[in-house]
């Protein structure tokens, strides 16, 4: 065989070997699907959260209470370590100043009408509440010792964006 033919045979074979190993299509990461309608809180709904101040931690529990999805049932035990929650704020562009924002995720069956489970759905979202604040006076116990006044609030679900796909 010529030396010119085996060089360039070599040069295409690596050139092809690269193209494989560096530039093809299947090392992307899956399509995402997603799926609707994508119910996770419905607008009006209201909460209360006591204690000073109003903290993503205090959030936390009483919002996953009034999800359309039951995520704190024993029986979805294994799902509650995928709830995450980061509150805010009004600060971006597009948010009211005065509303409180809660954004975040978690997994929930998608069950079908005999209520067989079908897959799992990844619902992130951002929900939007108006927030209205209450201070009680301080008061005295029976034994004359003042006790300060708890401060509470009533959050009211004003706007939801959320977004659903297959776990």
């Amino acid at each position: 065989m010529d030396r010119r033919v085996f060089i360039l045979l070599l040069i295409a074979f690596t050139a092809v070997a690269a193209g494989c190993i560096f530039g093809g299509d299947g090392g992307g990461p899956p399509p995402v699907t997603y799926v609707t309608p994508c119910n996770v809180i419905g607008k009006g709904i209201m909460l209360r959260v006591d204690g000073a101040p109003l903290s993503t931690a205090k959030v936390q529990g009483s919002l996953a209470r009034y999800f359309a999805d039951d995520i704190l049932s024993d029986r979805v035990d294994y799902l509650k370590k995928y709830y995450t929650l980061s509150c805010y704020w009004g600060m971006n562009a597009g948010e009211i100043k005065n509303y409180y924002y809660c954004t975040g995720s978690y997994v929930a069956p998608d069950v079908n009408e005999q209520g067989v489970i079908v897959r799992n759905l990844q619902k992130a979202f951002k929900i939007g509440f108006s927030v209205e604040t209450f201070e009680e006076q301080p008061w005295r116990d029976m034994n004359g010792v003042i006790q300060p006044g708890m401060t509470y609030y009533d959050l009211t679900v004003e706007s939801v964006d959320a977004k659903c796909t297959v776990a």
